[in-house]
């Protein structure tokens, strides 16, 4: 198999792994760890944090996969 490919893959299921066990989970976590009944705003910054994380981790990501798949240095 192709080494970009498995880098690729394995991104994608670590973002899957991430959303799909997490985030069903957390309202019902933030209710009972915070002990706080509105838990909308809290959830909304955690998954605007998320998005800005992984948008901000990207580039490292991307000079990484390049340089270990061989297309070219960073």
């Amino acid at each position: 198999m192709n080494r970009a490919l498995v880098v690729i893959l394995t991104a994608v299921t670590l973002d899957a792994v991430g959303i799909g066990l997490i985030f069903p989970i957390l309202p019902a976590l933030l209710r009972d760890v915070g002990h706080i009944s509105e838990v909308a705003t809290l959830l909304g910054i955690m998954l605007a944090l998320y998005s800005a994380c992984q948008s901000c981790s990207h580039p490292f990501w991307a000079c990484s996969a390049t340089v270990l798949v061989g297309v070219r240095s960073c």
